[in-house]
């Protein structure tokens, strides 16, 4: 009886905080901002060894909600500012060991985010929540502090009644005992009270101090491989000064959505210039991916049959969008320009260094386990590496079309220090050796040309009969050096500047 009055209870207080957004958001007859329902579904991906601990004698091993939310959004700056009331529920799924019976899950956060127009029916941006997990049992029930970050993307436009939405990230449980933080992807529809209010078009003002672009690029690989992309960039003055050196410091952001034949991605990077010759960086990235028949996505690599006389032969164990991909990074980038330093058209060599520490995961992926995305080399792993690129180029001054030529060389070294990896050499960096041509077509069309070369493991004759095979069962072998120089690919990049 105490039980069934707590539920009562707390489905009483969702429904009231739900009416008094909806009230507030409806006040006044001149609105410049929308009133939203929204209705979604959110996936969180919880690895099967690593469950959620919320608490001593309860785990989760799957929790995947329905959700309606109602919100308010306004403009603000260059972008669109919306905060709001979000509830959902999840009955009787997956528990572990503990308390036993039938399970509701009923979630009531806050949630705001901050998005901007990449295009006319596209918005994209961060969004955040904080708020509470009700956990209701047959005889007990239990509340835990939940929060969640996500990178939000949406179409919409005022010749449709809904705007469709997707957003990935993470929620975290700040209290749980183990495992407080997860990865989570969520789907759903918003529907405008009335009419939609969309930004007005405005002017470009060549005096503003906020500058923004927005680019579509596509880059296409020899491999074969392909990826589109559209990206929204803001750059703001920040601690500008007076010499040549401080005149033009800025922040900036860059918010990126991908697509590829077998994957999506959004990617979130915050840039720093304090000094004319330094940048600093952060930012984040969320995926996920599928499997085709001449590429592979996503999923654990590992040898087929364990017990197998090595080398043992490889597959790629993964389903489409069975887990999430992300990662998070740091880095520093120094530039100099000789046309800075001695003027002149002709005395533009240029030189650029930037040095990065990343840390991925793949949700289904244990300690030590191997995984594939985007049908990369499949080595990679829940951990750190670092990241180190070098560029020497000249600036043409005289060319209608060619702009740039360059030298780039790019590593990437693990950081895993996975047992045994000396055998087959993980400590070894993977460089990429590539000559760079930037042509400019025309002020919004450019594209870029590359060749490149990369080093190989040297496993002697392995190294060309390896195709299908589990990687750690090759010997790292020195005879004529540890590394082999072979043919990557060809790449081209094709650029244009939307606005």
């Amino acid at each position: 009886m105490m039980f069934s009055m707590k539920r009562r209870l707390f489905v009483a207080i969702v429904l009231l905080a739900i009416f008094s957004v909806s009230v507030y958001a409806q006040d006044g007859s001149a609105r410049r901002g929308n009133f939203f329902f929204s209705g979604s579904y959110s996936r969180v991906f919880i690895p099967e060894d690593r469950p959620i601990q919320i608490l001593p004698d309860l785990q989760i091993l799957e929790l995947n909600f329905a959700k309606i939310a109602v919100s308010y959004e306004m403009p603000l700056g260059p972008g669109r500012f919306t905060f709001g009331l979000e509830t959902g529920f999840c009955s009787s799924y997956r528990f572990g060991e503990g308390r036993g019976g039938n399970f509701d899950f009923i979630p009531l956060n806050l949630i705001a985010s901050y998005v901007f127009p990449l295009a006319r029916v596209l918005y994209m941006g961060p969004s955040f929540k904080f708020g509470g997990l009700g956990m209701l049992g047959p005889e007990w029930s239990s509340m835990a502090l939940m929060g969640g970050v996500r990178l939000e993307a949406e179409l919409r436009t005022v010749n449709f009644p809904f705007g469709v939405f997707v957003a990935g990230g993470v929620d975290f449980f700040p209290n749980a005992i183990e495992n407080g933080v997860v990865p989570v992807l969520d789907v759903g529809l918003r529907f405008p009270r009335g009419r939609l209010v969309m930004p007005e078009r405005r002017e470009r003002d060549e005096d503003a101090a906020i500058e923004a672009s927005t680019d579509l690029e596509l880059r296409l690989t020899t491999e074969p491989a392909a990826k589109l992309a559209l990206s929204q960039s803001f750059v703001f003055p920040f601690l500008q000064g007076e010499s040549p050196f401080t005149r033009e410091n800025n922040l900036s952001t860059v918010i990126t959505a991908e697509v590829s034949p077998v994957s999506l991605n959004g990617i979130a990077e915050l840039n720093l210039t304090p000094v004319a010759f330094f940048t600093v960086s952060g930012g984040g990235q969320a995926g996920s991916g599928w499997n085709i028949p001449i590429a592979d996505g996503i999923g654990i690599n590992r040898p087929e049959n364990v017990n197998a006389a090595r080398p043992r032969r490889a597959i790629i164990d993964g389903n489409g969008f069975d887990g999430l991909i992300w990662s998070t990074w740091g880095a520093g980038t120094l530039q100099f320009d000789l046309g800075a330093v001695v003027p002149g058209d002709w005395n533009h060599v240029l030189f650029q260094t930037r040095h990065e520490f990343r840390y991925s995961a793949y949700t289904r992926a244990g300690p030590g386990d191997s995984w594939i995305f985007e049908n990369d080399d499949g080595e990679n792993q829940n951990g750190w590496a670092y990241h180190a690129t070098y560029i020497v180029g000249y600036h043409m001054p005289s060319s209608p079309v060619l702009s740039t030529v360059a030298l780039m060389a790019e590593l990437r070294r693990p950081l895993y220090n996975t047992e045994g990896g000396s055998f087959w050499g993980e400590y070894l960096g993977y460089w990429i050796f590539s000559s760079v041509f930037d042509f400019t077509i025309t002020p919004r069309l450019s594209t870029t040309f590359a060749l490149q070369m990369h080093t190989r493991r040297n496993h002697g004759t392995s190294n060309f009969d390896n195709a299908g095979y589990f990687y750690r069962d090759f010997a790292l072998q020195d005879d004529g050096g540890w590394r082999r120089l072979m043919f990557h690919r060809a790449a081209l990049v094709l650029r244009y500047k939307i606005r």
